[in-house]
């Protein structure tokens, strides 16, 4: 691996010069305590997909379950709106009928206090006549009576004239006493209706009574039944995004299941992380070591991942241009260094082939260029035998 100048220092381990720290060991150095903390990041292993794709299974089951309770809670509450519905409109039959006999009772009413009043009136003026009559008659009488026919001109006369007052005077009462029976029994009849009337008011009273209560109950079974289908609409919503999400549970443990998702499956099957001319090979025993290789490229070549993962590490480092390190399953990283630019961002997933950015300035092929890296872990591997025949 190249390096640059190196600072002014002391180091009594490395077999360097005793006034120099090579660049390459702080590179290695800052590599692995980037390494060391990126696990706590690492994507789902195909275990943890299954766990949680059987989890999202028992959820998806229970809200099935509870999307059916609702969907028959909604049913019987469909049927008892139907029964209160026929209810109301039994009762509202049942008014119609008691409001229409209330008003024959009223009619009948007012037409009987009409043949009260027309009654009244006959009998006032029969009373009248018959105290015409009497005036007219009474001196007669007191003189029959007390004369024995003296000074009666005629005692015949006087004979039928007392017997037409006397049969005049039984006609009256006569009137009178049918009279009086009209007057009871119109007293009777108002009394039946007033009666009658009062039913007719209760059996009112208690239908609207009974109507209001059932209305009540309308609104009740509307709001619950309302209730129902927010909670029948938000447990559908719940099932579509569970059932969204196992879908691509599924999917992802299809990938992994795939040569890609196994990482160490890929030995020689990585497609090359650039087009280029090889440089540098993977020596660690060189000094310095080179721990990778090194690619010169076209200004501005794309660079790409070699296997699907997740971005670790995207920022400068002095030295060495932008570096970019992608962890794969949980054992392997690869790292991109001398970068001129790169707009991942740290924890983003990447895919097979996708542009992690395009080449910078690489010292050792004093143009633009790459170095590359595989990891396993911590630890450097030679990544050649990874990467396919052809560049």
């Amino acid at each position: 691996m190249m390096h640059s100048q190196p600072p002014q220092s002391r180091h009594p381990v490395l077999p360097l010069q005793p006034h120099k720290i090579p660049a390459v060991f702080v590179f290695m150095l800052t590599l692995g305590m980037l390494l060391f903390t990126a696990p706590a990041i690492r994507a789902a292993g195909p275990s943890d997909i299954k766990a949680n794709l059987k989890d999202q299974k028992q959820k998806a089951k229970k809200t099935e379950q509870t999307l059916n309770k609702l969907t028959a809670k909604e049913r019987d509450l469909h049927k008892e709106l139907a029964a209160a519905e026929d209810r109301i409109k039994s009762l509202e039959r049942d008014l119609n009928s008691q409001e229409a006999a209330l008003a024959e009772i009223e009619q009948n009413k007012a037409e009987s206090e009409k043949s009260h009043g027309r009654l009244l009136q006959k009998r006032r003026k029969t009373e009248k006549e018959l105290e015409e009559l009497l005036n007219a008659m009474w001196p007669l009488y007191i003189e029959s009576r007390a004369g024995r026919g003296a000074n009666m001109p005629d005692w015949h006369e006087s004979d039928r004239r007392f017997e037409w007052s006397t049969r005049v005077y039984a006609a009256i009462n006569e009137k009178n006493r049918e009279l009086a029976e009209q007057q009871q029994e119109i007293a009777s009849v108002l009394k039946k209706q007033e009666e009658l009337e009062r039913k007719a008011r209760e059996r009112l009273a208690s239908v609207n009574k009974s109507k209001d209560r059932i209305l009540r109950d309308k609104l009740a079974y509307n709001s619950r039944l309302n209730n129902v289908r927010k909670q029948k609409e938000d447990a559908e919503a719940s099932l579509k995004n569970v059932l969204s999400l196992i879908q691509d549970l599924n999917y992802r443990l299809e990938t992994s299941d795939k040569p890609e998702g196994k990482f160490a499956l890929n030995k020689g099957r990585l497609p090359w992380p650039a087009r280029g001319m090889l440089t540098l090979r993977y020596a660690p025993a060189a000094d310095p070591p080179t721990r990778g290789i090194g690619i010169a490229l076209m200004n501005g070549a794309p660079v790409q991942t070699v296997a699907s993962g997740k971005v670790v590490h995207n920022d400068i480092l002095r030295g060495f241009g932008r570096v970019v390190i992608v962890m794969h399953d949980k054992e392997y990283y690869s790292l991109y260094a001398y970068l001129a630019d790169s707009n991942l961002t740290v924890g983003q997933d990447v895919k097979r082939g996708q542009k992690l950015g395009t080449a910078g300035y690489f010292p050792r092929v004093e143009g633009p260029g790459l170095y590359f890296e595989l990891r396993f872990h911590q630890k450097a591997i030679n990544p050649e035998p990874w990467l396919t025949a052809s560049n």
